[in-house]
C-alpha cells in the first residue's frame, strides 16, 4: 500500500482495505507520510509500515495549490525509492497506491517492470475535485490533471473506485469496464453495529429513514439525492 497521508488513521479506507488484506493471510507494507513523533519503521496489527520523512521551509510554497504539487512531488520520488528498495529486496505480487495524486502510481513503475500488478485506488476523482475546489474547468491545469489521471489509469493494471457513478465517468474518459470496479466505503462492524434496543427504535410504522455518511460536495451527486427524494415521497410516506 503506497498512501500520501499517515498511517494509521490518516485514511481509513486503506486501513480498512490493509487490515482485511492481513486477517486473510496477506503480507502487507504500508508506504506513508511520516508525522512528527512517530517511528521511520514500525509494526501495526500484523504489518509493516515504512513511514516517510516530510519537511520545507520554502518560504512561497507554504500555502494554495503550488503547495500541495510540491507535496506531492517530495512524496513521489521518496516513495518510489522505497518501494523500488523494497520490491528488490523482497518482491511484492501486488502494489496497491491510492490517490491523490492520482500519478503517485507511477512511483511503481519499476516494480511493474519487474512483473508486480499495479493497483490504482481512486479515493475520489481529482478532475471533479480539482474543478470544485478552485472553480476551474478549463484551464491548462485542469487539462492536465485529466490528463494525469488518463495516463495513470492507463498505467495500472486495475483501477478501483467507490460508487459506480465515478466508474461510469471513468469509463467514458476511456478506461475499460473490464478494469475498473467498485469498492464502496463501508462500516467496520466490529466497530459499528446496532444495539437491539436501537433496531425496534428505528422501526418507525410510519417513516423510513435515508442516511448519508459522505461529504456535502456537489461532484458527489447529493442534488440527484434530493430531486430523488421529491420524487418518492408520495410512494414512500414519512421518508
Amino acid at each position: 500500500m503506497v498512501v500520501f497521508a499517515p498511517y494509521p488513521l490518516g485514511e481509513t479506507r486503506v486501513q480498512r482495505e490493509a487490515e482485511v488484506l492481513v486477517k486473510h493471510g496477506y503480507e502487507v507494507d504500508v508506504i506513508c507520510l511520516r508525522l512528527p513523533g512517530s517511528l521511520p519503521v514500525d509494526q501495526y496489527k500484523g504489518m509493516t509500515i515504512y513511514r516517510e520523512k516530510f519537511q520545507f521551509s520554502i518560504g512561497w510554497l507554504k500555502s494554495g495549490l503550488w503547495h500541495k504539487f510540491y507535496s506531492y512531488l517530495f512524496f513521489f520520488f521518496t516513495a518510489a525509492f522505497r518501494l523500488t528498495w523494497l520490491h528488490l529486496k523482497n518482491p511484492y505480487t501486488t502494489i496497491q497506491v491510492h490517490n491523490m495524486p492520482d500519478f503517485l502510481v507511477f512511483c511503481a513503475f519499476i516494480p511493474k517492470l519487474l512483473g508486480a500488478a499495479i493497483l490504482l485506488d481512486l479515493h475520489d476523482l481529482m478532475p471533479e475535485f480539482y474543478s470544485g475546489r478552485y472553480n476551474q474547468k478549463k484551464s491548462i491545469s485542469a487539462r492536465i490533471i485529466l490528463l494525469q489521471e488518463k495516463l495513470s489509469c492507463r498505467f495500472a493494471d486495475h483501477v478501483i473506485t467507490v460508487t459506480e457513478q465515478w466508474r461510469q465517468k471513468l469509463i467514458r474518459r476511456g478506461v475499460s469496464e473490464k478494469k475498473c470496479s467498485v469498492l464502496m466505503n463501508v462500516a467496520d462492524e466490529n466497530i459499528f453495529h446496532p444495539l437491539p434496543q436501537s433496531c425496534e427504535q428505528s422501526r418507525d410504522k410510519n417513516g423510513f429513514r435515508l442516511i448519508y455518511h459522505g461529504a456535502f460536495v456537489k461532484r458527489n451527486g447529493l442534488d440527484l439525492a434530493i430531486q430523488a427524494v421529491d420524487r418518492v415521497r408520495r410512494d414512500i410516506p414519512g421518508i
